[in-house]
């Protein structure tokens, strides 16, 4: 609650499932994040492989399963994905899964969202190999009945997918 970080660089190559956030790679129940503002904020993650490697990947939260996020900012977000079978990527949260009376509020999202699903010559990726992307400005995959509340999305997304 109340903090600010600024020039954050998160740089890593992973060949397991991976949750990634500034704040929390996982927040759950009962988690409150309130008046966090980050800026200038640039993710790299990597694989060299695509079996079962899933990304949860956001601005503040990689996985929110049922915290609230109200009030904050990531302004000049730089996010960059290369590979990986599965890719939850949002400007706030990855995914998101909130519980009742839980949500994300005013919220405040800029930047760019870039996914390469480059595959050369790789031998765990087959014609039978399933890859599955949900990215969004504010939210990768949102499964909660829960509204937006006030919303402001402010994002330039630029998705780049190479296959």
């Amino acid at each position: 609650k109340n903090i600010n970080f600024e020039n954050v660089y998160l740089n890593m190559t992973r060949y397991s499932d991976t949750y990634i956030g500034v704040v929390a790679g996982r927040a759950e129940s009962g988690s409150s994040i309130e008046n966090v503002k980050v800026s200038n904020l640039k993710i790299k993650v990597s694989t060299s492989s695509t079996s079962g490697k899933t990304f949860y990947v956001g601005g503040l939260i990689g996985q929110n399963t049922g915290g609230s996020i109200i009030n904050s900012t990531v302004e000049n977000l730089d996010l960059n994905i290369e590979r990986g079978k599965v890719v939850y990527a949002g400007g706030i949260a990855g995914q998101n899964a909130m519980a009742e009376g839980k949500w994300i509020e005013n919220c405040v999202v800029t930047g760019k969202i870039t996914i390469n699903q480059e595959y050369n010559n790789s031998s765990d990726f087959t014609t039978s190999t399933e890859i599955v992307q949900l990215i969004g400005g504010v939210v990768g995959k949102n499964e909660s009945e829960t509204l937006f509340l006030m919303l402001i999305l402010i994002l330039s997304l630029i998705l780049m997918i190479i296959l």
